[in-house]
């Protein structure tokens, strides 16, 4: 009976049995792919747009029903495993377990299978129809192009990755079909399997960023996040990019087929008279137990560190503790299916014994991790950002790669870390990497070292700028040719190597300009000196100049426009414009720099030409103060209080808040307002409580508009500012 019904250990009979009744699964999904694709580009016309955005492997409704119509197929072809009455009777059939197994595979692939193959015909058939559909690309040289996004090939790419990662997901479902005896566990396993591997990495990957003192994410980390999952691989790839098409389409078949293989080895060895057990094999009954108790764990304690005040490290410990009680409760109650859990202290205990020894090895600094310092003569190059407040607009930055520097930059590494218990783990608490927030006179000092072996070790780390003051090492790495060549790429210039297009003084301060006015240096005969004068007072700059720890005031800035090698038509750039709303590319680089007194050549060249004066601020361009008291209540995620002062003719301190904020009185001693614009820059360590001078133009319109802003502690603000408000 057996060769009758059965060839290559599938069975037609069964095979035809499940398509029959699980039909109906295929249909909707069929209708769900027709509604989430077709019916859009029908109702955008079959324009460019939707086309591209609808037929991409990136669309988020796609991979929806990637994820979800296998995982209900293997519901469907192996609910029998879950009872015991059904398994009994399909066991029963003549047929061996490896011919259950795989005509029930088969049957399941198909019923997912066939709406992705259809919907490739409507896709042709459509194409056929509408033609080409062009989307149009830029060439800077040749102008507008265009690609077919509704071509042959990209119907081809879509059908491909929707066959490859739907065969995947199901070998995924169908292990966690023979692992489970609950349709629910079933359920619950398939996605835990679907997100495991990236979920699992993306846990471990916060808790670093929290325990590991400098901790950044590798690049293999996100590698990983990619492709350990194929609804990943499919939201996050770029279909554009065959480096990373291929990688998923090679590694998901052959990972599928070892999947296949595994379950199959599993389900004949299953005793089918523990259906309707949660997991069926003992042996796999304490990893999945400690599996789903480290992600609740993990979820847990990461939620209670984000939502408590302060972010203190040891309310991770807490919630982890919290969060593995109640999740290890709550998976043995499932298990034993009983709410009386037998031998709960000796699981619980040794699942503490592995969570103690991860988060010792966190807390430890991570098996050499923090420590983990490449030697110098492995090291090709460093990249090192956050330790100066100079801002450079679009420029692209070379990495350092002379050996003084280098080693400069490695003793500014040592004592970091030799020094984090002075400003670590407190220093966290008010700043957030993932937003940027800096508060509290912080810096994000990340440093990357460009191995000669082609790795890269990089690092970030919160530091007080208090700290960077007084580091012997950070004014060395400061005052190096090589970083100052690093942060002022214009230093790079040579002559003749170049072409200056423009240059321009701008009026400047912390925020935004008082009375903005450009001043374009029309002579090209003065650019070479201009040029030259920049670089002397850059290379001269000592490092409580380059810091912003001086007590010099910003007077201007000055950017200089360089052309561009690549020449850009500016019609088509218009046209691009026009189509797109944004350039394709600037003809020009920027060289922005923001000068103060300490630019003394710069200065005493522009004032010998008579061009300060249009530029500079000067007490006739205010027209009032305000003042404002802040006070950081105790962590970022809460609004900060404020006390409003305005400063009138007399030195008389009003108070105010947002209601009568309009009705503020205007200073008219020009001494009082020459006394405080003169005074040094903001503050950049005000710490918890500061003070906000508001300078006023005497063309604001309102309250907050065409003004700058300084920000001082208590014990830089200004004596001409503390006599008014107190």
């Amino acid at each position: 009976m057996n060769s009758k019904n059965c060839c290559f250990n599938l069975s037609k009979a069964l095979i035809s049995e499940n398509i029959k009744r699980f039909r109906l699964g295929s249909l909707l999904a069929f209708i769900g792919y027709i509604c989430i694709m077709i019916l859009p580009m029908a109702m955008g016309k079959f324009g460019e747009n939707v086309v591209s955005t609808t037929l991409s492997v990136k669309y988020i409704p796609f991979a929806g029903i990637v994820t979800l119509v296998p995982v209900v197929a293997a519901l469907f072809v192996f609910n029998y495993l879950q009872h015991q009455s059904s398994s009994s009777i399909v066991h029963a059939l003549p047929y061996s377990r490896k011919q259950l197994f795989n005509s029930n595979c088969v049957s399941g692939l198909i019923l997912c299978l066939v709406p992705v193959i259809m919907m490739t015909l409507i896709f042709i058939m459509c194409r056929c129809v509408t033609g080409p559909v062009e989307q149009a690309m830029f060439d800077p040289q040749t102008g507008f192009t265009g690609r077919d996004v509704f071509s042959f090939g990209a119907i081809l790419n879509w059908s491909i990755h929707g066959i490859v990662m739907t065969i995947a997901v199901f070998a995924l479902s169908a292990l966690a079909a023979v692992l489970s005896g609950s349709t629910v566990v079933q359920l619950v396993l398939s996605f835990i399997f679907i997100f495991l591997i990236p979920g699992v990495t993306e846990i471990i990957s916060k808790f670093c960023d929290v325990l590991l003192y400098g901790y950044f994410q590798p690049e293999w980390i996100e590698y990983v996040l990619r492709y350990g999952s194929p609804v990943f691989a499919m939201i996050m790839s770029n279909s554009s990019r065959m480096s990373e098409i291929v990688p998923g389409l090679v590694y998901y078949p052959v990972i599928s087929a070892v999947i296949f293989a595994v379950s199959m080895k599993l389900y004949r060895s299953r005793h089918m008279e523990k259906a309707g057990d949660a997991i069926v094999f003992n042996k796999f009954k304490p990893l999945v137990t400690y599996l789903v108790t480290f992600v609740g764990m993990s979820l847990f304690a990461l939620f209670i560190y984000a939502i408590t005040p302060g972010k203190m490290v040891y309310v991770i410990y807490i919630g982890a503790f919290g969060g593995a009680l109640l999740s290890y409760v709550a998976v043995e109650m499932i298990m034993q299916k009983s709410l009386k859990i037998h031998g709960f202290a000796k699981g619980f205990i040794v699942y503490l014994v592995l969570a103690a020894v991860f988060f010792g090895i966190m807390s430890c600094g991570g098996l050499g991790y923090e420590a983990g310092i490449p030697e110098s003569d492995a090291i090709k190059s460093v990249d090192i950002r956050g330790l100066s407040s100079e801002y450079v607009t679009d420029i692209a930055q070379e990495s350092i790669t002379d050996q003084e520097s280098i080693d400069r930059i490695r003793n500014l590494h040592k004592d970091i870390i030799e020094e984090k218990s002075d400003f670590f783990p407190d220093c966290s608490r008010y700043y957030d990497k993932n937003n940027g927030a800096m508060l509290a006179g912080e810096a994000c000092i990340h440093v990357s070292y460009n191995l000669k072996n082609g790795r890269t070790v990089a690092r970030t780390y919160i530091v007080p700028y208090k700290w960077l003051s007084r580091n012997e090492s950070a004014k060395q790495v400061y005052e190096s040719r090589g970083y100052k060549a690093y942060m002022y790429p214009v230093l790079k210039l040579k002559s003749g190597e170049y072409d200056i297009n423009n240059i321009s003084l701008i009026t400047s301060s912390e925020g935004d300009s008082v009375g903005r006015r450009d001043y374009a240096v029309n002579e090209a005969e003065k650019y070479e000196q201009i040029l030259g004068a920049l670089k002397e007072d850059l290379i001269s700059l000592k490092y409580n100049q380059m810091n912003g720890m001086s007590d010099d005031v910003d007077l201007f800035s000055i950017q200089l426009t360089v052309n561009r090698d690549v020449k850009i038509d500016p019609e088509l750039n218009r046209q691009y414009f026009e189509k797109y709303g944004s350039y394709y590319e600037e003809e020009y680089e920027y060289y922005t720099y923001i000068v103060n007194s300490n630019y003394k050549k710069t200065v005493a060249l522009l004032r010998e030409w008579g061009m300060l004066d249009n530029v500079i601020v000067k007490p006739e361009d205010i027209s009032h103060i305000t003042v404002r008291k802040n006070t950081q209540v105790s962590d970022a995620s809460v609004d900060s209080t404020e006390e409003i002062y305005v400063i009138n003719d007399g030195g008389d301190k009003i108070m105010s808040d947002e209601e009568n904020y309009s009705e503020v009185a205007e200073i008219t001693d020009r001494e009082a307002i020459a006394k405080i614009l003169n005074f040094f820059k903001s503050d950049r360590f005000c710490g918890n409580t500061y003070y906000s001078v508001y300078f006023h133009a005497n063309s604001s319109q309102s309250e907050y508009e065409n003004c700058f802003i300084r920000c001082y502690s208590e014990e830089t603000l200004p004596e001409t500012i503390k006599k008014a408000i107190n």
